[in-house]
Order: structure tokens, then sequence, then C-alpha cells
């Protein structure tokens, strides 16, 4: 009995500790790596994990009991593990690794669209209806939500490739220069768990969000068992989830796994007793300043969520608001050096946050349904909180805490970055919106599991709940890069093509300093080949290939050449800029706007062009007159 009551006890206190030990390793971490930089012995990484480890058992609440899960059926388990296995299967044995794909979907086929649509139906009617185990809960909601890493095992995204090297850099030197103050959390519980597995940290970071966001909702189930009055409400708490489904959560980003961290805390602040211990506090504190370390755009709203679930008297909570509402926007300005625009707050911008794209909204085909249903998604969730809003519980103060979110994340529009590409102008406010519709969840289930039971007739309780479930179905789909009647996404993902363009050309420079003006995907490349201290040039602030972290070869030359005049001027222009002789342009086949001039104008401006075997031609000039 008391090993059965220790398991169960466990199971309820899975969300803290995994709250509690990611955010401390990422706090002791940023602390180490500021004071004495990144120690290179493996036991470090062990140690820092297992200190932390020890200090969130220490701190877990101790009394609440998780009752014991009913028998679920073995013949809809079996059934729907079978798919899971089979979808595992076809995204292994489609994965993009030789050549450059843009979406998953353009990977795959039609047939796996349809299996992964069924994977997610299965999957909502088995926790609505209570009939999928929580091992089978936990497989396939990492199914779902790890797409982007099972297609893409090269890396997904520009980001993890930043971090990879970034990694690389603390294991090897112990810091990096400059030293930013920016998502060293993050960094830190990737290098601890690098330092002990042995693996390398682009595999790590490529694992670590689906396997979090997993084990976050499986503790959230745990966790909302050990309260009664919560149990019934754990399929809307999901289908909450999922209908604000975001393309940050398909990412291995700081700012996904502070999201995500973020989303656990939501459902810990909710669903803790009303009276908590001292020590379940400074839990709580340290967790928060642990989202911190790793994003501050999560780390805010985190600690602002936690001192408003704390603070309960209206003038405090005045002043809470005020701060929120104006901190993001201060800490913007005052880190990135940028501009008031208050035209951002017109109709046309707001609406654009929440309308994606008018031709989304074209009626009577398949797809463009889907992206209607996803774009209604968060106001259905704002109606059904709304509707339970005379609950007084935690879920409402959450609920009040989401709109004053709403006006911070409204103070940060009008602020144009400088340093951030146009279509990543509103990323902040979108991002803070996300948090907020987050808060949100709890109150909204409790509406949703009102209006359930109000319902008599049973055929229309399967219509709602069949309404609820396609409404989660189509976000979840319509997140992932798209490539269909609605959107063709243009991002391209790194291939092997990329590594032997920066291959020929390392080959061709014979140990020279050089840069390269080339797209995102080669760039990323060449940080996961490189890093950042290999092929150190002369000028040291900025990396010899393209964005972000040498941003200005991307928009001052890059772009140029491929939309305006790929001239000889122009690479001169590029090397004096770097400080180098030699300059060498990639042009891929995707990149070959008019191709009756764009080749022949690399061949007219380069000294020397060659091509590859995929169509891409790369081309280098070298400047005489510079020493290096």
């Amino acid at each position: 009995m008391s090993l059965s009551i220790r398991k169960y006890t466990a199971q309820s206190n899975l969300l803290p500790f995994i709250l509690g030990a990611i955010g401390i390793s990422a706090f002791l971490g940023t602390l180490t790596y500021h004071l004495v930089g990144w120690p290179h012995a493996r036991w470090f990484g062990f140690a820092l994990l297992s200190i932390s480890s020890f200090i969130t058992l220490n701190l877990l609440p101790n009394e609440i009991k998780t009752p014991s899960q009913e028998k679920k059926s073995w013949f809809f388990n079996a059934g729907l593990f079978l798919f899971v296995v089979l979808g595992f299967y076809v995204a292994f044995t489609h994965r993009a690794i030789t050549a450059a794909c843009a979406s998953l979907w353009q990977c795959s086929n039609i047939k796996f669209e349809v299996l992964a649509l069924l994977i997610f139906g299965l999957f909502a009617y088995g926790f609505f209806y209570k009939k999928i185990n929580d091992a089978l809960f936990f497989i396939t909601s990492f199914f779902l939500i790890s797409l982007n890493t099972l297609f893409f095992p090269l890396g997904y995204g520009f980001d993890i490739f930043i971090h990879h090297a970034t990694i690389a850099a603390w294991l090897t030197h112990g810091s990096i220069t400059p030293l930013t103050p920016l998502y060293n959390g993050f960094d830190a519980v990737i290098a601890s768990f690098a330092q002990i597995t042995t693996l390398q940290p682009i595999t790590i970071i490529s694992w670590i969000v689906p396997l979090i966001a997993s084990t976050l909702l499986l503790a959230t189930i745990f966790r909302a068992r050990a309260h009664t009055e919560h149990a019934e409400k754990i399929p809307a708490i999901i289908v909450g989830f999922f209908i604000l489904f975001n393309p940050l959560f398909t990412t291995q980003t700081p700012q996904a796994l502070g999201h995500l961290l973020f989303f656990g805390l939501i459902m810990e602040l909710w669903l803790a007793p009303k009276k908590i211990s001292t020590r379940t506090w400074v839990l709580h504190v340290l967790t928060v300043i642990g989202i911190g370390s790793i994003h501050p755009l999560s780390g805010i709203p985190a600690v602002a969520l936690l001192a408003w679930m704390c603070v309960k008297k209206p003038f405090p909570r005045a002043a809470l608001s005020a701060l929120l509402i104006a901190s993001p926007a201060t800490l913007l300005i005052l880190f990135s050096h940028d501009t008031i625009s208050f035209a951002q707050l017109s109709f046309a911008h707001v609406s654009a946050l929440f309308i994606p794209t008018i031709s989304a909204f074209q009626p009577f085909v398949l797809t463009r349904l889907a992206y209607i249903a996803a774009a209604i998604a968060p106001l259905l969730i704002f109606i059904f909180a709304l509707s339970a809003l005379r609950n007084k519980s935690p879920a409402r103060d959450l609920f009040l805490f989401s709109l004053v979110l709403i006006l911070s994340a409204f103070a940060t529009l009008p602020i144009q970055l400088t340093n951030v590409i146009g279509y990543e102008q509103t990323a902040f406010t979108s991002r803070l919106l996300l948090a907020a519709y987050l808060c949100m969840i709890p109150l909204a289930a409790i509406g949703f599991e009102k209006l359930i039971a109000q319902i008599e007739n049973k055929k229309t309780k399967i219509i709602v709940t069949f309404s609820a479930v396609v409404i989660a179905t189509a976000t979840w789909y319509t997140i992932y890069p798209a490539w269909n009647s609605i959107s063709h996404t243009k991002a391209q993902n790194v291939s092997e093509r990329d590594f032997q363009i920066i291959n020929s050309i390392d080959a061709d420079a014979s140990g020279a300093p050089y840069i390269v003006l080339a797209d995102q995907t080669t760039s990323a490349a060449a940080l996961a080949r490189f890093g950042f201290f290999d092929r150190q040039l002369p000028n040291h602030d900025f990396y010899f290939y393209p964005i972000p972290t040498g941003g200005e070869l991307y928009t001052k030359f890059f772009l140029p050449a491929m939309y305006g005049n790929l001239d000889r001027g122009l690479l001169i222009h590029a090397g004096e800029f770097a400080g180098v002789r030699r300059v060498y342009i990639v042009l891929k086949p995707e990149w070959q706007l008019d191709p009756n001039n764009q080749i022949p104008a690399l061949q007219s401006a380069t000294e020397n062009s060659w091509k590859l075997p995929d169509g891409t031609y790369i081309g280098n000039i070298s400047i005489p007159y510079l020493g290096n």
C-alpha cells in the first residue's frame, strides 16, 4: 500500500517537479556561466542536474495523491499504437536529408496527411471518452508535436544551429564573446545534458521541446486527477492546448521551451492547493526565475503571473498591471535602440495578428476551412472563458491576468525594431498574446465542461465534442509549415546539399580568410560545421556567413544580389566591408529569379564559378589590394 501511495504521489507531483528541475537548472547554470564560465568537466553537468533535482524534490508537497487510472480498452489502445508506429515509420522513411524541403507535408504525401489526421482524431477520442492509457497518451502527443524533428533530422529552422554553435563553444572554450545576457538558461540545460550523454548539442536541442511538451501535458493530467473537482476537465484542457497550438511549439528554441514551461506554470498555479506551503512558494519563485533565464519574454509574464496569483488586494494588483504593461515595451526600447510608430496600432495591423491572410477565408475548400477553424480557435477559448467568468476560482484570476497581458502585448506593437526583419516585427506582440490565451485555458475548460453538463441530448453532446476536436485538429494541421492551396512556405530546410556547398567553398579557399554571400540554410550548415571559433575573420564583428550573426552580409549584399544587380562592384564592396580578399556567392536553383540573366551575371561578376550537381552555382572573386 505504501508503495502504491508513493507512486501516485510521485505522479501528482510530476508537474511541479519538471517545472522546478528545469527552472533551477537553468538558473544555476546561468549563474555559473556568468561568474566563472562553463566548466569543461563531465561531472559538472551531472552535478548541476542532480543538485537541481535534489532541491526540487525537497521543495515538493508530499500529501497530494492521485487515484489510480481505470482500466482502458486494450483494443482501442492497440489500434492507436499501431497507427502511431506506422506514423513514426513513414516519417523516418521520408526524412528530408539529401534534398531541401520546405514542408513536412511536401516531404511526405497525402496518405501520411490522412494517417496523421486519423491519429489526432483517435487521440482526442481516447481522452474524451477515457479510453487511452497514460503511456500511449504520452507517445501519441510526442508524435503529434515532434513532426518537424522527425522529418528534418539535420535540424529544423535557423535558431537551432546558433544554439548548437554557442553550446559547442561553451563546452570547448568555457564561454563565448560577446557574453550575451539572453537565453543562457536554455543553453545551460542543453550543455548539461550534452556533458552527461556525450550527444551533440544539436541532437538534444532537436528533441527536448517535444519531450518536455508531452511530459508537461501528461503531468497536467496527473495533477488534475489529484483534484476530483478538476478531473473531468482534463479533455477540455488538452483540447485547449491544441486549439492554441502555435508554430512556436514546433520549433526548438528558447522561446518555445520558455512558453511551454509558462503553460505548465499556469496549470500548476491553477491546480495547486489554495493555501500553499513556504517551500512550495520558494519552488514557484525559483521556477519563474529559471523561465526568465531561458527567455525573458516568457520570464516576464511568468514572474508577473506568480505575483498576480499571490496578490489579492486591488491596489497592488493595479500597480502590478501597470508594471506588466510597461515592462515588455521598456525592455525592447532599452536593448534594441528602437523607434515608436503608433501607425502599427491601426486596424489593419492589429487585425493581422488575428486574421493571418484574407485568402484563408475563401470557403468550400477543405484546406481553407481548416484555416478558418484555426483562425477562430482563440476566439472560442475567449468565449468559453467569458461564459464561466462568474466562477470564483483561481481560473478567474488567470483570465483577468490574461486581459492585462493582452494590454501588455499591444504596448509592444508600436515599437519598430531596427535590428529585426520586417515580417518578424510583430513576433514579440504575438508571443505575448499567445501567453495571454494560454492563461485562459483553465476558465475556458470550466465553461466547456458546464456547457457539456447542460446538454441533455446525447447527439448534441457528440456534435459539440466533435466540433471541438475538429477545430483542435485544424489548428494542429495548419500550424506546421504549409504546402497547400492556401500557403506555400518560403523557407527551405537544411539538407546535405548545404553541407556540400560549404565544403566545396572551404576546399577552394585553401585556408585563406573569406566570406560567403548565401541564404539561411547554407549559413546554418556553416554554423553546424565550423562553429563560432573556426575560420575566424580579421574583423570579428560578424560571422563569415550571413544572418543572423552577420545580418549585414545578408541585408546589404546577398539580398541586393538576388533581387537587384549582381555585379562585381557589389562583391568588392562586401570584401571591403569584411576586410577579406576573397568573396564567394551562392546561387541556388530556388533563388534564380531570372534564369536568363542571373547566372550570366554571376559568371560575369566573379573570376571563377562552378556548378554543383543539384544546379547550385558558386562564384568567387579576389580583391588584390586588401592585405588579407
